[in-house]
Parts: structure tokens; C-alpha cells; sequence
């Protein structure tokens, strides 16, 4: 009797199991979608841990030539958009059909949680609002000074390196740029890596970017099976490294006079999360010290990297391909001539249509 209550309730599962792969199998075939056959366990993640994602989404960019794909998270459908237009919908006309994220830590992780890329309603909705107002034209166009500053800042570590004997890292030192530009644009500190080869806030880009198997599993985790972040306590930034930004950000704060100090006009992505305090305060909300930190983490993870590594590829490409380099450079030698003694700010550069051209070619 005991076996063949077993074998039924084997024969149960088997069949849910079946009936379950066969709608999941089918999601995007029924629907018209272009897309490659899911893995029966891993759906089309077959190539975690040994694939950068980035190069697995743009071979099947390649292989289709579509507007979007249809693709799996383990057994859950998701869509890869490749129009410009269908995303811009997405992320704007139609943002409201699309708040929430698959992504996600967990409690054990407040840091990962709480930033706006892996948060939720109602609090994405908060952040979004609160947030759009730090990057204006009129915000982003006031840290020219900075921009300026610290490139001037580049090109004397690039001649200071060139008289070495070893060549030259040019991720590194791309790093350390946009590290400075970061550190003192967002958090008010001053970072000098390119003078000195480190500072506290590129140790922080520094750990940010260490991967070993633990940090990918984690990140495997978060973005793909969001259940197991809490069994083995994964997290989204490495916990020590959480620590040192801690005290960084608790250090500005007390310089600038604490929470309670009414900010007027806010300078910085700093001065933004004490607006964002003072204004929840006001409203009878409540915005943890959690909450603010990792919005100027995942700020300064998304930046520092992103940004350094486009730079390091384009001055790459420039170098391999001397015609380009030759145009361009003569496109800034005639705007140079028409400005005068003026830097090369956003405002200014945005006439050198080339650059745009090098940059997303």
C-alpha cells in the first residue's frame, strides 16, 4: 500500500513536472518571439561561469538580427529588447507597466537590497523621483570644473607613465580618472589616483571590482535565482569594502553638518541623499542610513567601471586605427582654435559630432 502511495505521488510530480516544462518550453514559440530552445534545468543561462553575459547577449544579438529574444531564467520567461524604441517605451513612456525588477538580494544583504537597481515598488517609484532631480543638464554641466580638472590631471600621468620602460596600463589609469571624477562629483572627496596611484575611494572601486567564485556565484544569485541570496547570505557588494564606504560617507556627512543641516541646493549626489532624509523626515518617512549608503554605492559601482572602461576601449581603437585617431584630432584642433584659452567642456565638445561617432562606434 506504502509503494503504491509512493508511485502515485511519483507519477503526480512527474506529470506536474511535465505539463510545467511543456508551457515553459513553449512561452515564446506560442508568442511569436525568435528565440533558441530552453535547457531543461538552466533554460538559457547554460552560460554561467563560463561566459561573460555581455558577450553571450550580443552573439545572440547577432544570431537573430530581431527587435527582441525571447530568453529563460532558469524556467522563468524573460524578453532581451534590442530597439532602441521598444526600450525606450519601457523605460520611459510605458515605466509604469515596468517598476519592478527580477533582480534582487536579500535581507541578510540592506546594501544590495535597498539601491535603486534591485529595489521595488513603492520604494523605486520614491528613489526614481527623488533621484532624477541630481542628474539635470544644469546639475550634470556644473561639474565641468571637475571634469576639466581632472583631465588635465590624465594626460600628465599618461606623460609621466610614457617615460617608463613598462607599458602602459591603460585601464588602470582609466580607472583612476573616473574614479577621482566620481569621488570628488558624488561624494565631495578629494581622489587622487592619478597623482599618487591610489586614495581610499579607489581602494573602494578596487574591491568593487575583485572577483573570485564566491563573488560570482553571488551575483550569479541576484540576478538570476534571487531565492538563494538569503540561504547562503550572498551579497551585492563585498562586506568589507561596505564598511571603509561606511565611514567615508558618515565622515562627509558630520564635515557638511550632519542630517539635521537644511540643504538648500544640492550639489552633489551627496547633498541629494540629505535632501532625499531631510524631506522623508518632513513627510513623516522613514529613510534609513541603509538606504541612502546604497544609492551612493551602486552610484559609484555604476559609474567608476562603466564609464572607465568605454574610456579605455576608445583610446584601444584610436591607437589601432591612426586615420580615425588623425580625424578627430584635427575636428579638436579646429575647435580649439575657435575657443581660445576655454577647456573642453561638455557644452563645447558636443560640436565635434565625430567624437560621438568614435565613442558608440
Amino acid at each position: 500500500m506504502i509503494l503504491q502511495l509512493l508511485l502515485l505521488v511519483v507519477f503526480f510530480v512527474c506529470a506536474w513536472l511535465y505539463l510545467k516544462w511543456s508551457r515553459v518550453k513553449n512561452y515564446w514559440l506560442k508568442r511569436g518571439v525568435p528565440h533558441y530552445p530552453p535547457h531543461p534545468i538552466l533554460g538559457s543561462l547554460t552560460f554561467l561561469q563560463r561566459e561573460n553575459p555581455s558577450v553571450w547577449m550580443r552573439q545572440l544579438y547577432k544570431d537573430f538580427n530581431a527587435p527582441y529574444v525571447g530568453m529563460w531564467q532558469f524556467w522563468r520567461p524573460a524578453l532581451v529588447v534590442n530597439s532602441p524604441e521598444i526600450a525606450r517605451r519601457v523605460l520611459v513612456k510605458d515605466a509604469d507597466f515596468f517598476r519592478n525588477r527580477f533582480l534582487s538580494s536579500g535581507k541578510s544583504d540592506p546594501i544590495g537590497a535597498l539601491n535603486i537597481f534591485t529595489a521595488n515598488d513603492p520604494l523605486w517609484s520614491s528613489l526614481r523621483r527623488r533621484l532624477t532631480a541630481v542628474f539635470t543638464a544644469a546639475k550634470l554641466r556644473s561639474l565641468n570644473g571637475i571634469t576639466i580638472s581632472k583631465s588635465k590631471a590624465f594626460v600628465e600621468r599618461i606623460a609621466v607613465d610614457s617615460k617608463k620602460d613598462d607599458p602602459i596600463d591603460l585601464r588602470t589609469i582609466c580607472t583612476d580618472y573616473t574614479t577621482d571624477v566620481i569621488g570628488e562629483a558624488a561624494f565631495g572627496v578629494s581622489s587622487n589616483c592619478l597623482a599618487e596611484g591610489d586614495s581610499i575611494m579607489r581602494k573602494v572601486t578596487r574591491e568593487f571590482m575583485s572577483f573570485d567564485l564566491h563573488r560570482g556565484l553571488s551575483w550569479s544569485s541576484i540576478f538570476f535565482f534571487p531565492e538563494l541570496v538569503d540561504i547562503f547570505r550572498f551579497s551585492f557588494f563585498p562586506k568589507d569594502t561596505i564598511k571603509l564606504l561606511r565611514k567615508i560617507f558618515r565622515t562627509v556627512i558630520e564635515q557638511r553638518g550632519g542630517y539635521e543641516k537644511e540643504v538648500k541646493d544640492a550639489r552633489d549626489l551627496l547633498d541629494a541623499l540629505l535632501k532625499i532624509k531631510q524631506e522623508a523626515v518632513r513627510d513623516n518617512e522613514d529613510i534609513s542610513e541603509d538606504l541612502l549608503l546604497a544609492q551612493a554605492a551602486v552610484f559609484l559601482l555604476g559609474g567608476f567601471d562603466t564609464s572607465g572602461t568605454t574610456l579605455c576601449w576608445v583610446v584601444y581603437e584610436l591607437a589601432w586605427n591612426p586615420q580615425c585617431q588623425e580625424r578627430l584630432y584635427q575636428q579638436v584642433l579646429d575647435l580649439k582654435r575657435k575657443i581660445g584659452d576655454r577647456g573642453f567642456d561638455s557644452t563645447v565638445l558636443s560640436d565635434v559630432g565625430y567624437i560621438d561617432c568614435v565613442i558608440k562606434g
